[in-house]
């Protein structure tokens, strides 16, 4: 295999873990009462690190439930992001 396979069924491997940790949040999300559309846009903010400046982030954030949701999801970020440097130094 070439180095530049190798790379692209990394970044296709990174690219649809994130597709998966996201949908996954946005249910979890959603079974707390947040639309669907709050929902997705929470848990993309929380898998990215950005758009954590809104109101609708305080409701995330001061609900128990919604809040472990949302720290699960960075917890599986950081993993695929500790994955990804360890593919790349290789």
């Amino acid at each position: 295999m070439t180095m530049g396979f190798i790379g692209i069924v990394a970044v296709l491997t990174i690219l649809a873990l994130s597709l998966v940790i996201t949908r996954v949040a946005t249910v979890a999300l959603t079974m707390t009462g947040l639309s669907r559309q709050v929902a997705r846009f929470q848990a993309r903010s929380a898998l990215t690190g950005t758009g954590f400046t809104t109101s609708e982030a305080e409701t995330v954030v001061n609900h128990p439930v919604r809040r472990q949701a949302a720290d699960e999801q960075r917890r599986d970020d950081q993993h695929v992001r500790s994955r990804r440097a360890a593919e790349q130094n290789r």
